[in-house]
C-alpha cells in the first residue's frame, strides 16, 4: 500500500474514534468531572496498552536484537513522554475553558491547530507548505465554523483559554512529527498516555475535584470506551499516520473529527444536521480532497 494511503487511512480511523468518543465524554460528565475522566481515560488507555508493548518486543527481539530494543524504546519513551506534557496541557485548557465558554465555540477554536499548524510549521522551521494546504486548511476552518453554529459572543475566559488549548495541540502534533522519527509507534504511544495521565492525575487532586465510588463505578463504562478507542487506537493511530503524512496534511484530515462526532450525534442521540451544518461538512470533506488529490510540492 503506498505510504501516503495508509498515513491517511490511519489519521482517518483516528478521527472517527475521537469523534465517536465526545458521545462517551457527554455522558461520563454525569458521573465525574472533567479532571477525572481526563486521567482515568490516559491511565487505562496506558495499561490498557501493556499486551502490545510485549506483543511489540517480541516482534522487534525477534527480528533484529534485545540491543536493538532497548535503543528503540529509550528514544520511544523519550518521546512519548514529551508529547504526553502538550497533550496533557492541550486538553487541561480545554475542559478549564468549557466552564467559560460554549461547546460550538471550544470546538471551533481547539479546531485552530489546524492553522496554527502550518505557521509554526513555517516559522520555527522553514517549513513551506503547498498552496493546496493553505487552502485546506482555510476551508476546513470555514466548514468547523459552519458545522460548530458558533454564535456571535464576545471573547470571554473561556476562549483566551481554549486559544492555549489550541495552540498546545498544535505543538503536540509538531512534535509527534519531530519525535516519532526512529521510535516504536506503539510505546512512544503508551508513554504518551502515561505522561498525560499522571499529570492529569495531579491536575484532578490540585484542583479539588470531588471523586466518589458511585462516580468512579458510573464512569467507568465511558471511561473505558474513552481510554480503548479515543486513547489506545486513536492516538496510536495518530502517531502511525504522522509517520507518513506531513503535519499540516494531518490536521486537515483530522478536523473530520468534528464531522464524525456529529454523525454520532445523529446515530445515538437522534440529532438533526440543519443546512449549516451539512454545508460546513461538505467544505470540510472538500478540503480533505484537496488536500490529498491535488500536488501542491508540500515540503515536508
Amino acid at each position: 500500500m503506498d505510504k501516503k494511503l495508509r498515513g491517511s487511512i490511519f489519521l482517518l480511523v483516528a478521527s472517527i474514534f475521537w469523534g465517536s468518543a465526545f458521545i462517551a465524554q457527554d455522558a461520563g460528565l454525569e458521573y465525574l468531572g472533567p479532571y477525572a475522566i481526563n486521567s482515568m481515560r490516559f491511565l487505562l488507555g496506558a495499561l490498557f496498552m501493556i499486551p502490545l508493548v510485549i506483543y511489540r518486543r517480541k516482534v522487534i527481539t525477534r527480528d533484529t536484537s534485545m540491543e536493538n530494543w532497548v535503543e528503540v524504546h529509550g528514544r520511544s519513551r523519550k518521546a512519548g513522554l514529551l508529547c504526553g506534557i502538550f497533550l496533557a496541557i492541550a486538553t487541561s485548557f480545554q475542559q478549564v475553558g468549557l466552564v467559560y465558554t460554549t461547546p460550538g465555540k471550544s470546538g471551533f477554536i481547539t479546531a485552530m491547530y489546524i492553522i496554527l499548524v502550518p505557521v509554526l510549521m513555517a516559522l520555527f522551521f522553514k517549513k513551506r507548505q503547498g498552496w493546496n494546504i493553505w487552502v485546506a486548511c482555510i476551508m476546513s476552518v470555514i466548514g468547523l465554523y459552519l458545522l460548530g453554529n458558533v454564535g456571535g459572543e464576545s471573547i470571554n475566559l473561556g476562549d483566551v483559554l481554549t486559544m492555549v488549548c489550541a495552540l498546545s495541540f498544535a505543538v503536540h502534533i509538531i512534535s509527534v512529527d519531530k519525535y516519532s522519527g526512529g521510535t516504536d509507534g506503539i510505546v512512544l504511544s503508551q508513554y504518551q498516555l502515561l505522561s498525560a495521565g499522571v499529570i492529569g492525575l495531579v491536575i484532578t487532586i490540585l484542583s479539588g475535584e470531588v471523586v466518589t465510588i458511585s462516580g468512579l463505578v458510573g464512569g467507568l463504562p465511558y471511561a473505558l470506551y474513552i481510554a480503548i478507542f479515543s486513547c489506545c487506537v486513536a492516538y496510536t493511530c495518530q502517531i502511525l499516520g504522522q509517520k507518513d503524512t506531513p503535519p499540516a496534511m494531518a490536521c486537515v484530515i483530522m478536523s473530520l473529527e468534528s464531522v464524525f462526532a456529529y454523525v454520532f450525534d445523529i446515530l445515538i442521540n437522534g440529532a438533526v444536521f440543519s443546512l449549516r451544518e451539512g454545508i460546513g461538512a461538505l467544505v470540510i470533506f472538500g478540503a480533505i480532497l484537496l488536500a490529498q488529490l491535488i500536488n501542491g510540492k508540500v515540503v515536508r
